[in-house]
């Protein structure tokens, strides 16, 4: 049996041991909470087609609404990294104290944010360069071509781009896959710690992961609907917190030796 297929069922006996219902509701919390930031900015999109007056007033409006979005996604953070935290628990049952872990204590969840805000921060630089032939296209297209590019052959182009520019992507930032588990495991290490650490054991697993995680393609392709997707989502990250913890301990019994 391979590596995925073990996983794969490792994940299915967790969820089915009482832990998909307890997953379901911090997913439920998680997205409750990411709906109403989504409210705040349909707050401020009405508010600017009511009271639209220049385009001054509405791209301060729109940079004002983004930055609020952006301070109220960051600020919720830590209930992600505590669903993740939950799920790399290696119990047999799950622990909604493990969801709610960041919360509970002011200093957990300065810390919880300020990782976040280090993880994002080191993506942005390499998220933008990897998106740069899209954003050339666009550019292109607008500028140079004055929008006369053929609708289908530009629409094809941008979807072969997206596809090419996600995965060199994703294949970068799997090196810093492990670092909310490691962050999950001690939050009191020093930032560099969970990034560097996460990228020496990553060393040499990128394509493990990318597998795993291409293998769950066909799943996310029937969600297409909501009710598939909350099997497959709880289903796809406790698969992922197992390949982590995998990982992790491969790479400690390797120092070991």
């Amino acid at each position: 049996m391979s590596a995925e297929k073990i996983i794969k069922s490792q994940a299915r006996k967790k969820l089915s041991d009482g832990g998909f219902a307890k997953a379901l509701i911090v997913l439920g919390i998680i997205a409750v909470c990411y709906m109403m930031v989504e409210c705040i900015s349909s707050v401020f999109y009405y508010i600017n087609e009511a009271f639209k007056h220049s385009d001054a007033f509405e791209f301060i409006l729109q940079v004002t609404s983004g930055s609020i979005t952006t301070i109220c996604l960051l600020l919720l953070s830590p209930i992600v990294i505590g669903y993740f935290k939950m799920l790399y628990n290696e119990q047999k049952e799950y622990d909604i104290n493990d969801a709610v872990y960041y919360l509970l204590n002011f200093k957990r969840y300065i810390k919880a944010v300020m990782f976040v805000f280090s993880l994002v921060v080191r993506l942005l630089l390499p998220t933008a360069i990897c998106y740069i032939p899209v954003i050339s296209l666009y550019a292109i297209n607008a500028f140079m071509l004055k929008n006369s590019m053929n609708e289908t052959l530009f629409t094809i182009t941008v979807i072969v781009l997206i596809i090419f520019s996600t995965t060199a992507f994703l294949l970068y930032s799997t090196r810093y896959f492990l670092s909310i588990k490691l962050f999950c495991e001690d939050e009191n290490q020093q930032m560099s710690y969970y990034f560097l650490t996460s990228k020496i054991i990553m060393n040499g697993h990128a394509n493990a992961l990318i597998k795993l995680v291409g293998s769950f393609v066909p799943w996310l392709l029937l969600c297409v609907t909501v009710l598939p997707l909350l099997y497959v989502l709880p289903y796809m990250t406790q698969a992922i917190c197992i390949s982590g913890n995998w990982l992790l301990q491969l790479s400690r019994n390797g120092l070991e030796k």
